[in-house]
């Protein structure tokens, strides 16, 4: 029974380690050039989401501190070599909710509006690095 347990353990990690491998595989790889233009289209897209919700510039402002703040963070925790995946996917979904109720409390009502601009964006983001 314990050598069932076992081979169904290693099977299942091994399961793991595969679909892990192949989602680092699916991501594109984009030259300089492309990687440029997709961190300038993501920049236009954020001050449009403002723009386009209504959102006052002293928000904005506040609003791209926190995104900044959390994407410093999650850098910080990818190049974090101790931890292994499974931690860092908890602490990433730490700071991202830290990060959504911060911008909660800075955009107010406007949230869920801004919040739905930026699913479009994102999903132009992804379409572009995808072509590219």
């Amino acid at each position: 029974m314990k050598k069932l347990l076992f081979a169904c353990t290693l099977f299942f990690f091994g399961a793991i380690a595969a679909q892990a491998q192949d989602k680092e595989a699916a991501k594109p790889a984009l030259s300089k050039e492309k990687k440029a233009e997709l961190k300038k289209l993501k920049e236009e897209h954020l001050n449009a989401s403002f723009t386009d919700a209504g959102v006052k510039d002293e928000q904005a402002t506040l609003a791209k501190a926190a995104i900044e703040d959390a994407n410093k963070k999650s850098k910080e925790l990818k190049e974090d070599k101790v931890l292994t995946e499974e931690e860092k996917k908890v602490k990433k979904d730490a700071i991202n909710d830290e990060k959504n109720e911060k911008l909660k409390v800075i955009l107010g009502d406007k949230y869920k509006q801004w919040q739905a601009i930026r699913k479009t964006q994102k999903a132009a983001e992804e379409e572009f690095a995808a072509k590219n």
